[in-house]
């Protein structure tokens, strides 16, 4: 297994130069903004939609069709989109993980938990529902998404298209701030890279990268 340092340094450079910024100014707006998607979420198109499109960023909707497309394209030898599904089933993995973790460790509530009911430890692992920050839907939809889209690169805006609209489900149907969306995009962007730096080297098949020695032919008698 052979990590890319540098492509992923340079991907972690523009994170420090202005996410950081937008998601301060998110965290003062975060009250502000839910207040607003609420009340254009009571509309029933955009609630309608948000149903639609919400069943889109659930993990147990996505591993399946990853892990299946995965095994398939690798039955059918597509060497290329296979590796492509394995690496967005990567992402996947990192981008939950690392998603859930940082839940259980800062522990915000959600839009809808009442004021003063924040789950502790033992009540958040009963029921992690209660945890905000960040979305792992937003996670893993933006992770498979980059992934996907740096190897389809013609369905990359569809690609970006849905994860920003699983994003902006979530803030309408107040299940998250709107900045914890936003963080769960970077982790998902950032596990999507991390999985596309890494890469396995695989033994040459026979035949191929070394030639076989030829077997020495016998002089015929004469």
């Amino acid at each position: 297994m052979k990590f890319d340092r540098a492509a992923f340094a340079a991907q972690l450079r523009p994170v420090w130069l202005w996410h950081v910024p937008v998601l301060l100014v998110l965290f003062v707006l975060d009250q502000d903004l839910t207040e607003v998607a609420t009340g254009l979420a009571h509309g029933w198109p955009l609630y309608f939609a948000s149903e639609v499109i919400t069943p889109l960023g659930k993990g147990y909707n996505q591993l399946p069709l990853l892990i299946s497309s995965a095994v398939l394209l690798a039955a059918l030898r597509r060497s290329r989109p296979a590796r492509v599904s394995q690496q967005a089933l990567g992402a996947f993995v990192i981008s939950a993980v690392a998603a859930n973790l940082l839940k259980f460790t800062i522990q915000r509530p959600r839009p809808l938990c009442p004021a003063g009911l924040a789950p502790g430890w033992l009540e958040a692992l009963g029921d992690p529902d209660w945890l905000s920050y960040p979305s792992a839907d937003a996670a893993t939809t933006f992770a498979i998404a980059w992934v996907l889209g740096s190897g389809l690169p013609r369905g990359r805006l569809l690609l970006w298209a849905i994860a920003l609209l699983v994003g902006l489900a979530r803030v309408f149907r107040q299940c998250h701030y709107s900045s914890d969306v936003y963080v769960g995009a970077l982790v998902g962007v950032l596990s999507g890279q991390l999985a596309l730096c890494v890469s396995w080297r695989s033994r040459p098949a026979p035949g191929k990268g070394h030639a076989r020695p030829r077997a020495k032919s016998r002089a015929s008698p004469e």
